[in-house]
């Protein structure tokens, strides 16, 4: 988990604005894991880290509004390595043995947001930082991506719930179809135990005027979930030649099979347990993006 400078440099108007609602902006919903908790449609290291015992992303009462923040907190676990708290859009795959991670996909979303803002506490060690990074990219039709745009921010020590915003950045005209957005309780590239933050209250600002949602009520339906043996999926309307994608929390891609109709069972039988996600993609337009978890 050293390596965090390395991989987000390879993460690569006249307008009428909206704001638009991030997914569980204000951490509001909870999953029970026995050991720990995740925020509803966030990843975080908490799988990873509770091997070791150690929880870095948990459920505060001290909200700017609501009932509830996310408090990541920078903490060690053994051997010398320390893990940040971490919240992601997308999957989030660790090896706590080596330090290493992956942050891969993200949420479906067909917008160049103007701004990603929020409100933070943060207490800080030595000369650390809170840290909050949102890029958007097109996957193309070999299975990589275009990164669209980004933004970046970083924030300092506050005791009092303090409003931020980070302005995106755009090199290319393209239209993006993935969003994902990452929070860290720390900006260095030494990870030192001990920085806390707490974030509440997420959303994007959007270019246009109109009102699209970044998680919009698809109607594309899947379940059982928790999954066992097959995962089934129901789209709301005929689906010609659509692919749908099962890859693992550190990336992979497990399988990938054609969908044609409008409803798909997915066979399970050589996924070992864990949370994974699919997407949904028909003539290289992603329709839909996913997390379940497989026990």
């Amino acid at each position: 988990m050293r390596n965090i400078l390395t991989l987000f440099v390879s993460l690569f108007f006249s307008v009428t604005v909206v704001s638009q609602t991030v997914p569980n902006a204000g951490f509001e919903n909870w999953e029970n894991f026995g050991t720990y908790e995740n925020p509803v449609s966030w990843s975080t290291p908490n799988p990873f880290t509770a091997l070791a015992s150690v929880v870095v992303v948990s459920k505060s009462e001290d909200a700017v509004s609501g009932n509830f923040s996310a408090k990541l907190e920078t903490k060690m676990l053994f051997g010398g390595f320390a893990s940040p708290g971490l919240i992601t859009l997308a999957n989030f795959f660790a090896d706590i043995l080596t330090g290493d991670f992956s942050i891969t996909g993200g949420i479906a979303l067909q917008d160049k947001p103007v701004k990603l803002k929020g409100y933070y506490k943060y207490s800080s060690v030595i000369e650390d930082s809170a840290f909050v990074q949102a890029y958007n990219f097109k996957y193309t039709g070999d299975q990589q991506r275009d990164t669209i745009g980004m933004a970046v921010w970083y924030g300092q020590a506050t005791e009092t719930w303090t409003y931020f915003e980070a302005p995106f950045s755009y090199e290319s005209s393209e239209i993006p179809d993935t969003l994902n957005i990452i929070i860290m309780s720390t900006g260095s590239s030494v990870f030192i135990p001990g920085a806390i933050m707490l974030v509440d209250s997420l959303s994007l600002e959007l270019e246009t005027g109109i009102n699209i949602p970044l998680m919009p009520e698809s109607g594309f339906s899947h379940y059982p979930n928790p999954a066992t043996d097959e995962l089934n999926l129901q789209s709301p309307v005929y689906l010609e030649n659509a692919m749908v994608t099962i890859v693992s929390a550190d990336g992979r891609v497990l399988l990938s099979e054609n969908w044609t109709g409008t409803q798909k069972t997915i066979q399970l039988n050589n996924i070992k347990p864990g949370h994974y996600s699919f997407r949904i993609v028909q003539n290289n337009r992603l329709l839909e993006s996913r997390k379940f978890l497989v026990r």
